[in-house]
């Protein structure tokens, strides 16, 4: 199967894809190495952990290498194993904290007590997208492994390079390769994969996990599906208007705008419209491709080839509707067959275009001007919505009534996607108690079955019930 330079348009690398048969072989393998692999108990798994994360970092060079090959940038893939390096450590120390004990609780009947048994799913099947391939695939292998469970995993075929380094470290890794088996492929092992496995993860893009999502759910399956949609920002009229414009330029333009967190929709107070639109411009127009090298700006090619018809679409669908470009060339140009799209600012834009509704994925914002929270909360609430967005206030009563009105789960607060910064971070001063808040608690969680004990602690209810 050949594979495209997103830099160069050229097809120049190739994989030989597992099929069906192959997955359900690896699948057989892993079944039977879990149950050793969990019964080693928590410390031994951290400490495999560790080992293959000091692999990986010995061979940072060569992933980033790799990395940049299938992804065409280079700042990014620095920032992307630099995540994937701390976030081992940060699960590490999260499990060690968690779910080592049953849950013991009480209930409204005082001689019954609860008891909550965690059992990790055996095996677990893990799906990534291209936007961000490594990150995306090893912030679900990592939980599950130190969880007690056995994984086979898929990136995109779309980015494929980085894997031959990362099956490099695996084989290195003492004890890893049992239990962990990243396989290459298209779409035609998603429902091997899904059939095979006991619990299914997908971390890409909205198009991928639909598809993922129906596979799991018509084989009765268990997922976690994690997409990013439309995400967005709202800029109220007491915010702070430099601040917001930066930041709100790096959540759209960040990895060209190709990442579930990336902002796609911006809806700005109608007093403080231009004033926004004005600094957003003018800091949109000092940003560079990078072109003809990694170096030569921050806005790298679109990686997937297919969707620059979708990027091209959805611009010529707004500006034929009455949009109007204040940044930008309004379509992808193509350099030396790869395809770039400047960073690009439109406004005019209505509420039922493509570029407010469907997953763009590119460095594009569109903004709107809104007159008050009635009329916002009905445009954001009106599409398949994300799983994150902002609002930027200079009161955070403001913008919590706001955020009150959206049908977002996470928002942040005069900054952008504060939920990733927390995932990057490291949280060795964590408690059990803080983390029964904390979504990375929740993600942990996921990877186990919960068991319930319902024990009386008197006599029977029927003792006397016979005479």
């Amino acid at each position: 199967m050949e594979i495209r330079n997103p830099r160069t348009g050229k097809n120049d690398y190739m994989i030989l894809p597992t099929d069906a048969n192959g997955v359900r072989s690896k699948t057989i393998s892993l079944r039977a190495a879990q149950p050793n692999w969990l019964v080693k108990g928590i410390e031994p798994r951290i400490k495999v952990l560790q080992h293959w994360r000091d692999l990986i970092e010995d061979y940072y060079t060569d992933l980033l290498e790799a990395l940049i090959e299938d992804t065409g940038r280079k700042t990014e893939s620095e920032k992307e194993i630099g995540y994937v390096l701390r976030a081992i450590n940060s699960w590490c120390e999260i499990a060690k904290q968690v779910l080592r004990e049953p849950e013991i609780l009480s209930t409204s009947i005082p001689v019954l007590k609860l008891e909550n048994h965690y059992e990790p799913f055996p095996l677990v099947g893990v799906i990534s997208g291209w936007c961000f391939p490594l990150a995306h695939l090893m912030k679900e292998i990592i939980p599950a492994l130190l969880a007690g469970s056995a994984v086979i995993a898929k990136p995109s075929c779309i980015t494929p390079r980085f894997l031959k380094v990362i099956n490099h470290t695996i084989h290195r890794t003492r004890g890893l390769k049992e239990v962990l088996s990243i396989v290459e492929g298209n779409d035609d092992i998603l429902e091997p994969i899904c059939a095979y496995v006991d619990f299914v993860c997908y971390n890409g893009t909205s198009t991928e996990a639909l598809l993922v999502s129906d596979i799991s759910h018509r084989l009765f399956k268990k997922t976690s599906i994690q997409h990013g949609r439309k995400n967005t920002v709202i800029v109220s009229e007491s915010a702070d208007l430099e601040k917001a414009s930066s930041a709100i330029l790096l959540g759209g333009f960040w990895n060209a705008g190709q990442s579930s967190s990336s902002i796609e929709r911006v809806y700005v107070h109608r007093n403080v419209y231009h004033l926004f639109l004005s600094r957003l411009v003018g800091k949109a127009n000092l940003i560079k491709l990078a072109y003809p090298t990694t170096e030569s700006g921050q806005i790298g090619p679109i990686i997937a080839e297919s969707q620059i018809n979708i990027i091209n679409g959805q611009l010529w669908e707004a500006l034929e509707k009455g949009a109007k470009l204040l940044a930008g060339i309004g379509q992808c140009e193509k350099w030396e067959g790869g395809y770039y799209c400047r960073p690009t600012i439109i406004t005019n834009v209505t509420p039922d275009m493509k570029i407010m509704t469907e997953e763009t994925l590119a460095p594009i914002l569109p903004v709107m001007a809104y007159h008050d929270v009635d009329e916002v909360s009905t445009w954001v609430n009106a599409i398949t919505q994300s799983h994150s967005g902002a609002i930027f206030s200079q009161s955070v009563s403001e913008a919590i009534a706001i955020g009150n009105r959206l049908l977002i789960p996470n928002l942040s607060i005069n900054d952008i996607a504060l939920e990733e910064v927390l995932q990057v971070g490291q949280h060795p001063q964590m408690t059990p108690e803080s983390l029964a808040f904390e979504s990375y608690f929740s993600n942990y969680k996921k990877f186990f079955r919960k068991k319930t004990f319902i024990i009386n602690t008197s006599q029977p209810f029927g003792v006397g019930w016979v005479k």
